[in-house]
């Protein structure tokens, strides 16, 4: 990262640098006399091509006339003490003669090559606004990967003082058994219960915030209560592979049947007992403790007398709530923690890389504040 912000801090200097060495160039002009004396030659340019044709020789005296009040009006909107009037007024007078030859013009343009050179050098300035907007992007996406890390950095150095050795057995273990009970018993539910009567039952759970179980979609829900199935969640994913004719010794409606479980059937396949068990590490005391109470009313509905006993076994471990959160911060450190990351805390490399980050940050914020002219 430190080289990807080398690079990027690298090419905005170069652009700044640009942009300067243009502005420097266009000495002694100001940046608006310039754009002043720029934009003049373009519309002299405008005009000689305009009219050369029909300036020149004697087919068209009304377009002479009309080319000669053009360049002077032209010449008059410089201003008298503009560094540039000389060539503007050294182009006019190439064209200053009664009869104008295709020469003239080229003389006329010629006149104007110091100006050319100044609308050069406004092309690269402007080149170099936008090399310097294009660098502080890059400078800008460095810094945020940057504060990134710097907040992955602080998550370890949290860590740095957790004793990793101490065992967290007190709140594994009923979390454990809890799980594999839930999980045990989510499979026979899906097993025995009609498919509508489980999705009626998730419905109910959308009452429950602390339970993350997706709601069934309704045109699932209501083809199955309009086909008055019992069939089960497997056996719904089962039969969706049938033919319509095997179907048929099922369920009466088969087209119905198929379009509205083959419909939703990433839904129906993701039904589990995941949304009823507890997360390792798990939350923090207080947290857990209400989520229990929320988990016990849903599954109610399904769950064994065992199952109910072991998910009040994980809302009895989260007292006293001081020493639950004391053990799940070990829990955090340990899963968060691979063998060199611990290393690297005790080495003191990790509070090292924070200390060279946050200086990278702020070299990279104040290359940003940097605002051009």
């Amino acid at each position: 990262m430190r080289e990807r912000a080398a690079t990027a801090l690298a090419d905005l200097e170069a652009a700044h640098d640009a942009f300067h060495n243009a502005t420097d160039r266009l000495a002694p002009l100001t940046v608006a006399e310039a754009e002043a004396a720029a934009e003049a030659c373009q519309r002299a340019n405008q005009l000689m091509e305009t009219y050369e044709d029909r300036a020149t020789g004697s087919g068209d005296f009304a377009g002479y006339i009309q080319f000669r009040q053009r360049i002077d009006a032209l010449v008059e909107s410089i201003e008298d003490d503009h560094p540039l009037r000389s060539a503007f007024e050294e182009m006019a007078d190439a064209v200053d003669k009664r009869r104008l030859s295709h020469r003239d013009f080229d003389r006329a343009a010629d006149a104007l090559a110091p100006v050319r050179e100044i609308t050069d050098v406004l092309a690269d300035r402007d080149s170099a606004r936008e090399e310097v907007s294009g660098a502080k992007r890059s400078v800008r996406r460095t810094l945020e990967d940057v504060g990134r890390r710097l907040d992955e950095l602080d998550e370890l150095l949290a860590l740095a003082d957790v004793d990793l050795d101490r065992s967290v057995e007190p709140i594994e273990a009923p979390i454990t058994r809890y799980n594999a009970a839930v999980d045990r018993d989510v499979a026979a539910y899906l097993d025995s219960r009609p498919a509508r009567v489980v999705l009626a039952d998730l419905r109910h759970v959308r009452w429950f915030p602390l339970v993350p179980v997706e709601e069934p979609p309704a045109p699932l829900v209501e083809t199955l209560d309009r086909l008055e199935t019992s069939l089960t969640v497997p056996e719904l994913l089962e039969y969706a592979d049938y033919s319509p004719s095997k179907l048929g010794h099922y369920v009466d409606d088969t087209d119905a049947f198929r379009r509205g479980v083959r419909t939703d059937r990433t839904f129906l396949e993701r039904i589990d007992a995941t949304p009823y068990q507890i997360a390792w590490p798990p939350p923090p005391a207080l947290v857990l403790r209400r989520r229990c109470r929320e988990l016990e009313s849903v599954i109610g509905r399904f769950a064994t007398a065992e199952t109910i006993a072991a998910l009040r076994d994980v809302r009895l471990a989260s007292r006293p709530p001081e020493e639950f959160d004391a053990l799940r911060e070990v829990a955090v450190a340990t899963s968060a923690l691979d063998d060199a990351e611990r290393k690297r805390l005790q080495r003191g490399d990790v509070a090292d890389e924070r200390s060279d980050l946050a200086d990278l940050r702020d070299q990279l914020a104040t290359a940003l504040d940097r605002d051009l002219p």
